[in-house]
């Protein structure tokens, strides 16, 4: 299908989440903002914004706030979901790289091989960390220096691809529990 080989992406993707009721939201997209632009700056590349969830806890309202934060508006993309799954699966596996706060983002990105660290703040996404070897940083210990450091000193930890089809299936269980 959508499937790219990573020499053909280049773009780093960020699907943000919007806690509702969350008074750590704008401190989150303050650092995902500085994040960004020192991303921008330093690596001369464009970033997409992914909103996954358009209903009840909204992400568009998180991809919009990160973007209005930032200097570098105009190397931003902002992609919502909006029922075209082809259309976002292709913009998502035009990402090199992800940063993933939603459990789909997380998932839709290991499921394409596309590099991923997870900003969390929930048991299920600490879970899928450990269980595939995913790199995480908890959102309360997060800020824009250390994703940054984390990105510069990505190591892909799971490129033994060997298993792969093993690894479906136990994200397909994982998903179904």
């Amino acid at each position: 299908g959508s499937y790219k080989k990573n020499s053909e992406r280049s773009f780093l993707g960020i699907a943000p989440v919007n806690r509702a009721k969350s008074d750590k939201n704008y401190a989150y997209y303050k650092e995902l903002a500085a994040f960004a632009d020192r991303y921008i700056e330093t690596e001369k590349k464009e970033i997409k914004l992914f909103a996954f969830d358009a209903g009840n806890e909204n992400d568009v309202l998180a991809t919009t706030c990160i973007k209005n934060l930032m200097k570098n508006k105009e190397s931003v993309k902002t992609i919502a979901y909006n029922s075209n799954t082809d259309e976002f699966v292709k913009e998502f596996s035009e990402c090199e790289m992800i940063i993933g706060s939603r459990f789909h983002s997380i998932v839709l990105a290991v499921l394409n091989g596309i590099n991923t660290i997870a900003v969390y703040d929930n048991e299920k996404i600490d879970r899928i960390c450990h269980d595939f070897n995913i790199m995480g940083i908890k959102k309360n210990d997060f800020c824009a220096e250390n994703l940054m450091d984390s990105v510069k000193n990505y190591q892909h930890y799971s490129a033994d691809t060997s298993d792969a089809k093993g690894h479906i299936k136990k994200l397909s269980e994982f998903l179904t529990e």
